[in-house]
């Protein structure tokens, strides 16, 4: 998966004249291999795993994967190698490729590169505002992580987000933005206090008027969320109780 990676990015790095003329099928194929490289997540490749000992293996199996498909990712992006193509073509596939690698993932560097990836992809121009919002609310929600140098590294990569948007694109007032980059910049990420980092996140949230992330659950699970929903009043006493 590497070297194809590897390739593919080299590819699109040339200066032969025939690369813009199958750019798009060269990103299509790249975000085809990175996504045949994960392991299979649908109900019937999960009931095949049954011991604990498998349950380990599969997890670590999406850690050993993913974080190479993150990293390329993030270097395709970083590099600027998408730019001129639509995001339109295959940044619901990318998203997704993300969403799907960090869900239940513990490991710091994966989580890491997350961020950086679904910050780089709320860069891509001509990318409609509640797209761009939601990318940006997938990395501000890592700020509150568990692990500090998660909460440092999605920090970072919101306060160069918001630097390269500007409040044009994010469609917010000059002092709401001034407040946004001074949230993201002075907030210590990674000390101890996690608190203080689930208190900026969400006034990063409000600020931006950035969306929630939406909680599916059923039976008793539901119905004592919603229980402690009502005792605290409100969305955010409830994610703070939550550590997420």
């Amino acid at each position: 998966v590497r070297a194809a990676a590897t390739a593919l990015t080299q590819a699109l790095r040339s200066q032969d004249p025939r690369v813009p003329a199958c750019k798009a099928a060269i990103v299509s194929r790249l975000v085809q291999m990175l996504e045949d490289s994960q392991p299979a997540t649908n109900a019937a490749a999960a009931m095949t795993v049954t011991s604990s000992s498998n349950n380990k293996s599969k997890k670590s199996e999406l850690g050993r994967l993913g974080i190479p498909t993150l990293r390329t990712m993030d270097r395709l992006l970083q590099e600027g190698l998408l730019q001129d193509l639509s995001p339109a073509e295959w940044i619901g596939s990318w998203a997704g490729m993300v969403r799907r690698i960090l869900r239940g993932c513990q490991q710091p560097a994966a989580l890491q590169a997350g961020a950086s990836v679904y910050a780089q992809l709320s860069l891509l121009p001509a990318l409609p505002l509640p797209q761009r919002q939601s990318l940006l609310a997938s990395t501000t929600m890592l700020t509150g992580h568990g692990y500090p140098s998660v909460r440092r590294a999605a920090g970072e990569a919101i306060y160069l987000a918001l630097l390269a948007l500007g409040p044009e694109q994010l469609e917010i007032s000059e002092d709401d933005f001034d407040l946004l980059l001074t949230l993201s910049m002075t907030t210590p990420w990674d000390s101890d206090n996690k608190a203080a980092a689930l208190e900026a996140r969400e006034q990063l949230l409000q600020v931006a008027k950035l969306p929630r992330p939406v909680m599916v659950k059923t039976g008793k699970a539901k119905a004592d969320s919603e229980n402690k929903l009502a005792d605290h009043g409100n969305y955010g006493d409830l994610v703070r109780e939550a550590g997420y």
